[in-house]
């Protein structure tokens, strides 16, 4: 499916608020809404059925999308990424701080990821290679 991107004033490609919340709702996400009027090149905050969730992203490299809790929200919410992004997680872990929940993707080079994340002890470090 891919992003569906514009250049900013800067001629940098970024992924407005606007065209996130498109994306996800033709990956089939319907109750979804990005906080704000304005994403950066590099991430933004949505809620999805109520719940608030965080994403980091750079276009063809990375992408995590944390939420404060595991379960069926945070698996669609990762579902829908995949189909936008044209890539899946390699790896789920809980934050040390908070305990927030994460899926990551990492398009070229996720081995070298995992190395740094088990160096880090992520807790319930899950991975779908």
């Amino acid at each position: 499916m891919s992003e569906t991107l514009i250049k900013d004033k800067d001629g940098q490609l970024i992924w407005t608020a606007e065209n996130i919340e498109r994306d996800l709702k033709k990956a089939g996400l319907e109750e979804i809404v990005i906080i704000g009027n304005h994403s950066d090149s590099v991430g933004h905050l949505g809620r999805y059925k109520g719940e608030k969730y965080n994403v980091s992203w750079i276009k063809d490299a990375l992408l995590m999308v944390t939420m404060k809790k595991d379960g069926p929200l945070l698996t669609q919410l990762a579902d829908a990424y995949s189909k936008v992004v044209d890539y899946k997680p390699f790896c789920k872990y809980t934050e040390e701080l908070g305990g927030m929940k994460t899926y990551e993707w990492a398009k070229n080079d996720a081995f070298e990821r995992i190395a740094q994340l088990k160096s880090e002890g992520k807790k319930d470090l899950t991975l779908f290679l």
